[in-house]
């Protein structure tokens, strides 16, 4: 859909903390994506209709907003809306409004069919289930057992250690890591912001060993023995991870962390997300000051991290292990 352009400042900052409480609570891609925009249409329509508090949203106001869904026109093409594209708008107001129940403390009145409560303990590991990870990096495979391993714990360094959401780690280059400061320098940050992560010991030191070392054997050409230190054609030299083509890993991620899931005997849902969850709650667990774990993390609004205090709040005794 079109950018509607918000003038209330509050409106945008509440967009982008609904933004942020979704990706915290794991929802999915398609969710973080599309849920926001339907959002900034209902907030931009209220201010069109000189409401710019959320708190002063009643049921009379849904009711109008749901009609004019139902008669307004298609942003591209021809015709109104669908009713799958209605059902859709309105199935993110409803979780809008438990956003603004939980974090806002207000609800708003959306006669729908009731969304259920997201499960988040379920996403997070434990720090012995992270150990498990580390040391199913350590087993043979067909390929060269080393290097494989080496950009295995890297990818963990990353996404655990650091924290950080997928796009931001697929577009670091190896420039990115400054082991003089010991920081990981993210560019491509959501909202395009850039930040500075602290990365030390042992994440640090995976990095150094499979940058100095690993990265360079998907940069080769294994086709032929007697090629061996001979570089492929149109390799990505600049990038951090690299897969066997020697260009950069976008969607390959996934294909490894299922291996090692496998070999960990971990049974939860693992993804790129599951670790920065999972290293959110770690720190708060251990004392981390919310205020440094909300730098840490990249997020905008200081709620979005207190997310994980209800998370570790609702952790069973064995999820602490």
């Amino acid at each position: 859909m079109k950018k509607l352009i918000l003038e209330t400042v509050g409106y945008n900052y509440i967009e982008t903390s609904f933004a942020e409480w979704l990706d915290v609570l794991g929802y999915s891609e398609s969710a973080r994506v599309n849920w926001p925009s339907h959002v900034r249409e209902f907030l931009w329509w209220l201010e069109q209709h000189k409401i710019k508090n959320v708190m002063l949203i009643t049921s009379k106001h849904m009711i109008d907003f749901m009609d004019y869904l139902r008669h307004r026109r298609k942003h591209r093409g021809y015709g109104g809306l669908s009713s799958q594209s209605i059902k859709n708008i309105t199935v993110a107001l409803n979780v809008f409004g438990q956003y603004l129940n939980k974090v806002k403390g207000t609800a708003l009145e959306i006669q729908v069919s009731k969304v259920g409560e997201i499960n988040t303990t379920r996403h997070i590991l434990t720090t012995h289930e992270m150990k498990l990870l580390y040391s199913a990096t350590y087993e043979s495979t067909r390929e060269n057992s080393q290097a494989m391993g080496q950009r295995d714990r890297a990818i963990l360094a990353i996404f655990y250690g650091c924290g950080l959401r997928k796009n931001e780690g697929t577009w670091l280059n190896v420039d990115d890591i400054n082991f003089r400061e010991n920081t990981v320098h993210v560019r491509q940050g959501k909202g395009r912001k850039e930040r500075l992560v602290p990365i030390t010991g042992k994440h640090l030191d995976d990095l150094d060993a499979y940058i100095h070392e690993g990265r360079y054997w998907f940069m080769e050409d294994h086709a032929i023995s007697t090629n061996k230190g001979v570089l492929k054609q149109d390799t990505d030299k600049d990038a951090l991870f690299l897969g066997q083509e020697g260009k950069r890993i976008k969607s390959g991620f996934y294909s490894r962390l299922k291996l090692l899931k496998e070999r960990s005997g971990i049974t939860k849902r693992l993804g790129l997300h599951t670790f920065r969850h999972s290293i959110a709650t770690h720190l708060l667990i251990a004392g981390m000051d919310i205020e440094q774990i909300r730098d840490f993390l990249g997020h905008a609004s200081l709620e979005s991290t207190q997310i994980y205090t209800h998370i570790a709040h609702n952790l069973k005794p064995e999820d602490h292990e």
